[in-house]
């Protein structure tokens, strides 16, 4: 079978490219309070942006573009707001900046506003061979491009991970909001939350989280607990159902 093709802008990055030069937009500069983060970038666990912060005020702009997408409202009409594919850090900063007085209300960012299809692309192409993406952005991303109609081979591709990666994060659809968010602010290791896929049920999942103490929170010890609370429903509803004449069901 024939691995997917990578998309042309990884492509570019593998060749030593800059993964901008792949995309054809308009360029402008816009206020950075039109700036939002995009439903196509998947970076949405915050890093420290002091370094950051401190290059764009001594320097007073930024120098990089930030690659863009055009909202429009229902009716396919430009609503003057862009939400950020590529930039994402430059973007919080300079709000950061911004909102503290730092930089004029009215500043703006150099940016080149590319279509949701060229978006996507550079969604991808961002988070391949670069720092890696914690496993709930990659649950996040993988299940965005599942919904979207993406083959798992197709997504392990784009994202350069095996198949077998892909469908292990999509498991994550099972476990509960909450916890998956205490996982993607490290509270919760990947392998205590992979555990509780073998239940889909939330209530169940958080029950058993909060009521074992920090020190019990294994892997070993969720998958047992889970375990052992299916064999005892699975015998309270075969005993409910086992009715003896003159007798009260056996509980």
């Amino acid at each position: 079978m024939m691995n997917a093709p990578l998309n042309p802008i990884i492509t570019a990055m593998l060749e030593g490219k800059d993964p901008i030069t792949a995309l054809i937009g308009e360029r402008r500069n816009v206020p950075v309070s039109a700036l939002e983060i995009s439903r196509y970038n998947v970076r949405t666990k915050e890093t420290d942006l002091s370094e950051l912060v401190a290059l764009i005020y001594s320097v007073g702009a930024v120098l990089n573009t930030l690659v863009v997408v055009g909202h429009r409202d229902k009716k396919g009409k430009a609503t003057g707001k862009y939400g950020v594919v590529a930039g994402g850090r430059r973007m919080r900063a300079c709000q950061w900046l911004v909102s503290m007085g730092k930089m004029p209300a009215d500043f703006e960012v150099p940016v080149l506003i590319v279509d949701e299809a060229q978006a996507e692309q550079l969604s991808l192409a961002e988070n391949h061979g670069r720092m890696a993406m914690h496993p709930v952005e990659q649950f996040r991303a993988f299940a965005s491009q599942v919904n979207a109609g993406k083959s798992i081979e197709t997504v392990a591709a784009n994202y350069g991970v095996t198949p077998k990666v892909v469908e292990r994060r999509l498991e994550l659809a099972k476990v509960s909001p909450r916890l998956v968010a205490m996982c993607e602010r490290d509270e919760i290791d990947l392998e205590i939350l992979m555990a509780f896929t073998l239940t889909d049920d939330h209530v169940v999942q958080e029950g058993i989280w909060d009521s074992t103490q920090n020190w019990n929170r294994s892997a070993a010890n969720i998958r047992q607990r889970i375990t052992a609370g299916e064999v005892t429903n699975q015998c309270k509803t075969a005993c409910k159902t086992f009715q003896i004449p003159g007798v009260n069901s056996v509980q």
